[in-house]
């Protein structure tokens, strides 16, 4: 099953599981950035996958591939998405965000994921970092001991699911 990946990823996490996906699908599958996705024609996928990073319970950069699943649905595609957070699995509020990231309507030709990622301070942009705001020094402290507590992309990942279990109704 041809398979696209599709993907914004701000600080890193979103993208590695992006290219865990690609890689664990195998050479039917490709991942693209959102900004190269916009460029692709899909005709040709059985599947398109578009994750994000979650800001105020709604997942970075969906709306483009939103406004695309209804013509795509119509094709016979299977659509998902997956949201990327620095909440743990085991969070009470991941259930409630993921039952408002999708319309009533786009529940019916989507599914829905939640992948816990993290921050990593040291590559969010200001507004969302408060890096402009507060000392930069804090925030590489903060770094570190998230690194130190979490151990990096590696160590964070396994926590979550298998990425062939979230997507395994392909």
């Amino acid at each position: 099953m041809k398979t696209a990946i599709i993907y914004s990823s701000e600080t890193g996490f979103t993208k590695k599981y992006a290219l865990w996906l690609e890689e664990k699908l195998g050479s039917d599958a490709k991942a693209y950035s959102l900004k190269e996705a916009k460029k692709v024609n899909f005709d040709d996928c059985d599947a398109l996958v578009y994750g994000g990073w979650v800001c105020a319970a709604q997942i970075n950069g969906a709306k483009w591939f939103k406004e695309k699943m209804p013509s795509w649905a119509a094709s016979g595609k299977k659509l998902a998405l997956w949201a990327t957070g620095g909440s743990p699995m085991e969070s009470p509020d991941i259930p409630k965000a993921l039952d408002v990231m999708l319309t009533e309507d786009e529940k019916k030709i989507a599914k829905v994921f939640y992948c816990p990622g993290g921050f990593n301070y040291e590559n969010m942009k200001p507004m969302y970092s408060d890096k402009s705001i507060d000392n930069i020094g804090f925030w590489k402290r903060k770094a570190g001991i998230f690194r130190e507590k979490a151990g990096f992309i590696g160590n964070i990942m396994q926590r979550a699911c298998t990425i062939s279990d979230k997507f395994k109704f392909f």
